[in-house]
C-alpha cells in the first residue's frame, strides 16, 4: 500500500490515506430487493507489458473550467479527458487508465516487458495528494512525490512536489517544489487551489480556533498565493465547487452553533462574497451542488435520514419542491452530474456472511426517477478466494452513468487490497456493469 505524506504541526490535512480509508460512504439501511445480476460484464484488458497511451498521443488542453472539480470529496484520485479516464484508490499504488473508444485500458506504463508490480513501473506513483490527479495540455499532473527511490530501510525525506508525466508514464519530471501541501488540491485554469485546515491554540488562553485558508500555485513559477483565509471556532463540515472562475465554500459551525455559511470567491478578480451569513439550521449533513449555469442547489440530511434538498435564489434558501416531493430516497443521498443518486443496504446484505447487496436509485433535478433497482455487482463472481468486500470509497454520476471504487480486502493488517472501478450504463431500463480496470498495491511497498 502506498505511502500517504502527513503533516503534524497542529495542522489537520484531509489527505488520501492508507490507513484511514475515510472515504467510506454510508452503506447503512435496508429494503427489499431483487438479487438478479448482469451475466455479461465487459472488461478492460488485463494488464500486460507495454500497454500505455502513446506518448505522440496528445490529447489537447482542458477548457479552462476543468470539469474535474465536479468529484470533489466523492472521489479519491480521477480524472477524465473526452477520450480517457485516468484513476486510482487510495490503496493502490498504481495509475490506471481507460481508453473509451477502444474499450481497453491497464496501468499507465508503455515500458515493454514491465510487469507493473514493483515501484519501478512507470505507472507506480508513490504519494499523491487527494483531488490533485488531472490531465492537461497532454500531460498527467499531481501533486506528491515520486516514490521512484523506495528503500524500505530509509525513510522518505523527498520534499513534496507537482509532477506531471507522459501519458503513458514516460519523461516524469518535478515541475516544481513546494513548501506545503493542502488537504485537497483541486486542478483549475492550468494552476492548483489547494484548500488547507490548521486549528490554532491561543497560549494564553487555551482556547482553540480552525483557520481554512486556499492557496494557489503555479505550475511554472515559485509562487505560491493565498487567495483568503478565515477562522472558525470549529467546523463540522466545509464543501466547494468551483464553476465558471467561481469557488464556492460551505462551511458547516459546530452543532452547537447549528449555522452555515456560504461565499464565492472569484478568482479572476481576487474578490469575495458572503451568500449566506449564518443561516440557522439543525444538526444534519449538508451537501453543495453548482450547476454549469451556478444555480446552486443544498441538500441536508437529519439524524433520522429526513433530506431536505435547497435552492438559493435572490439571497436566500427557498425549498427546492420538485426534488422535495421525491419520497422513499435511500439512505446515502449524492448530488453529482444534473443528478441526485441514492443507495442503501438491502436486509439481505451481510459482509461476514459475503452477501453484498445494494439497492440505487438516480433521479433527475426535475424529481424524475431514472432508475430505481438492485446496483449489480458481477464482478465479484470473478475474485480470488480469500477476499472480503470492504467498502464504496468513491462514486459519483450523471443521467446517463455511474461510476463506482469498490475496495476488497484480503489482509487488512498487510495492506492487501484490490479495488475496482466500474462503470454502469443506464441502458433500457437497467444497469450494465463494465470493469474499466482493477487496483492493487505493489508486493511489498507500504
Amino acid at each position: 500500500m502506498k505511502k500517504s505524506f502527513c503533516v503534524f504541526l497542529l495542522t489537520l490535512f484531509l489527505l488520501s490515506s492508507c490507513s484511514g480509508r475515510n472515504q467510506e460512504l454510508s452503506e447503512a439501511g435496508s429494503s427489499p430487493a431483487s438479487t438478479e445480476r448482469n451475466e455479461s460484464v465487459p472488461k478492460a484488458d488485463p494488464t500486460g507489458s507495454g500497454n500505455g497511451i502513446p506518448a505522440d498521443n496528445n490529447e489537447q488542453e482542458k477548457t479552462a473550467a476543468d470539469p474535474d472539480n465536479r468529484t470533489i470529496l466523492q472521489v479519491t484520485h480521477f480524472t477524465e479527458t473526452e477520450q480517457y479516464l485516468f484513476g486510482m484508490a487510495d490503496t493502490a499504488s498504481f495509475l490506471q487508465y481507460y481508453d473509451k473508444i477502444t474499450g481497453t485500458g491497464g496501468p499507465v506504463c508503455g515500458k515493454p516487458e514491465c510487469l507493473h508490480n514493483t515501484h519501478t513501473c512507470n505507472a507506480y506513483i508513490g504519494s499523491i495528494a487527494l483531488g490533485s490527479l488531472s490531465f492537461y495540455n497532454g500531460k498527467i499532473y499531481w501533486i506528491g512525490t515520486s516514490g521512484q527511490d523506495f528503500n524500505p530501510l530509509k525513510p522518505v525525506n523527498e520534499k513534496t512536489g507537482i509532477w506531471c508525466m507522459e501519458p503513458d508514464g514516460s519523461k516524469r519530471e518535478k515541475i516544481r517544489e513546494i513548501g506545503f501541501f493542502g488537504g485537497l488540491c483541486t486542478f483549475y485554469d492550468g494552476r492548483y487551489l489547494c484548500y488547507n485546515e490548521q486549528r490554532i491554540i491561543d497560549e494564553k488562553t487555551g482556547t482553540s480556533s480552525k483557520v481554512i485558508s486556499f492557496t494557489r500555485l503555479s505550475l511554472t513559477e515559485e509562487k505560491t498565493e493565498q487567495l483568503f483565509k478565515m477562522s472558525y471556532q470549529d467546523l463540522t463540515d466545509r464543501r466547494y465547487r468551483i464553476v465558471n472562475n467561481n469557488l464556492y465554500l460551505l462551511v458547516c459551525g459546530p452543532n452547537g452553533e447549528k449555522v452555515i455559511d456560504l461565499f464565492c470567491y472569484d478568482l479572476q478578480n481576487n474578490s469575495m462574497k458572503k451568500l449566506i451569513d449564518g443561516y440557522e439550521t439543525i444538526t444534519g449533513r449538508w451537501e453543495i451542488w453548482v450547476e454549469e449555469n451556478e444555480t446552486i442547489r443544498l441538500c441536508r440530511t437529519d439524524n433520522d435520514n429526513q433530506t431536505f434538498f435547497y435552492l438559493f435564489d435572490n439571497g436566500s434558501l427557498k425549498p427546492d419542491e420538485k426534488l422535495n416531493s421525491v419520497r422513499g430516497l435511500y439512505r446515502a443521498k449524492h448530488f453529482s452530474d444534473g443528478v441526485v443518486y441514492c443507495f442503501e443496504t438491502t436486509e439481505k446484505h451481510d459482509k461476514k456472511a459475503g452477501i453484498i447487496d445494494y439497492r440505487i436509485q438516480l433521479l433527475d433535478y426535475d424529481g424524475n426517477i431514472l432508475y430505481d433497482g438492485p446496483l449489480p455487482m458481477a464482478y465479484r463472481e470473478e475474485l480470488p478466494e480469500g477476499y472480503r468486500f470492504g467498502g464504496i470509497y468513491a462514486s459519483f454520476a450523471n443521467e446517463k452513468e455511474l461510476f463506482f471504487d469498490f475496495s476488497e480486502i484480503l489482509n487488512e493488517a498487510n495492506g492487501v487490497y484490490l479495488d475496482h472501478m466500474i462503470r454502469y450504463e443506464l441502458k433500457d431500463g437497467q444497469l450494465i456493469e463494465q470493469v474499466l480496470w482493477e487496483s492493487g498495491a505493489a508486493p511489498g511497498i507500504p
